[in-house]
């Protein structure tokens, strides 16, 4: 959601400086995302199924493609596999909801004074595209994110080890 949001929120202002300094197949997405309501479940199953080429990299499964030194086409159950194992690669692992917990452990691991964050830097623009309760709408978003929930699980359990 947050991802599709980013790229969609990059045609806000097709005028600015933002917008200009992305690739023309990004701004392309963006544009396209930007007059889609994919709070329509038949335009979220279209962007969900139709993706192809560059649209898949931005976004099937970004998080596990993260943890991964090659690029698939498509993530399958092997590439979480191995961006799994590859957590082990981190001498720390944290999420976005613990992140008071996450620079603690990060700044004691390393031996760095932790210091208070004050403010968020990068708030989202962007209204939300959909109800990301909405069971049907997860189950239409899920070809793009199930392998990413299934790396955040391992990642959880870690976290809370």
């Amino acid at each position: 959601h947050s991802h599709i949001g980013w790229v969609k929120g990059i045609a806000r202002d097709t005028g600015s400086g933002f917008y200009k300094k992305h690739h023309s197949l990004v701004r392309e997405m963006g544009r396209d995302l930007f007059q889609t309501d994919l709070s329509q479940p038949d335009n979220l199953s279209a962007l969900v199924h139709n993706l192809d080429g560059f649209q898949i990299d931005f976004f099937d499964n970004i998080q596990v493609r993260y943890f991964l030194d090659y690029r698939p086409d498509r993530v399958s159950q092997t590439d979480c596999d191995r961006a799994i194992a590859n957590l082990g690669r981190f001498k720390t692992l944290g999420l976005t909801e613990r992140f008071a917990q996450y620079t603690a452990s990060f700044c004691d691991a390393y031996g760095i004074e932790q210091k208070p964050i004050t403010s968020v830097h990068n708030p989202s623009k962007v209204k939300p595209l959909f109800d990301v309760r909405n069971s049907r709408l997860q189950q239409i978003i899920e070809p793009l994110i199930g392998y990413d929930n299934q790396l955040y699980q391992e990642i959880a359990r870690r976290v809370d080890g």
